[in-house]
């Protein structure tokens, strides 16, 4: 489903000649349903639940907005591209809304879209690997507690 709208947007481009300005009249409504997707997600939650992710949200944004930063101004340094466009490539956020952003902006979306799709095929890699790495410390850690006579509650 992640790459579902890339592959679809390969074939129609490469098969039937179009060019890569849609305009508004269909970019808008895509981007209502994108946003529709998104808030869809929240269905179910409480108010207790969406507040007690404020913390930990506005953080993990803050960290990763840092990462970003840092890494574009670097690159851009190097390379000598627009610093607008490698931030949008490496800001953290939703592959289909930052396509569209690069798009709506004028930004080459095919930049865009090549680093978001990198960072998530990374992301899939690493997360596995990392929550491997920590569910195995916690065992660790839960069974020398136990062979120590530590209570853990």
């Amino acid at each position: 489903m992640l790459f579902s709208g890339i592959i679809v947007s390969c074939i129609v481009h490469t098969h039937f000649s179009l060019d890569g300005n849609w305009g508004d009249a269909l970019i808008a409504p895509a981007c209502i349903v994108i946003s529709s997707n998104v808030g869809s997600r929240f269905s179910g939650m409480g108010w207790r639940d969406l507040v007690q992710l404020i913390l930990p949200s506005t953080l993990s944004l803050f960290v990763a907005t840092a990462i970003a930063t840092a890494g574009s101004l670097a690159l851009t340094l190097v390379s000598g591209l627009h610093w607008s466009q490698v931030l949008m490539a490496f800001a953290p956020g939703g592959l289909d809304a930052l396509i569209a952003a690069a798009i709506l902006l004028g930004m080459d979306s095919l930049y865009v879209a090549t680093h978001q799709v990198l960072r998530l095929i990374l992301l899939s890699v690493a997360l596995p690997v990392a929550a491997d790495f920590f569910e195995r410390r916690v065992r660790a850690e839960k069974s020398a507690r136990a062979t120590s006579g530590v209570s853990l509650t």
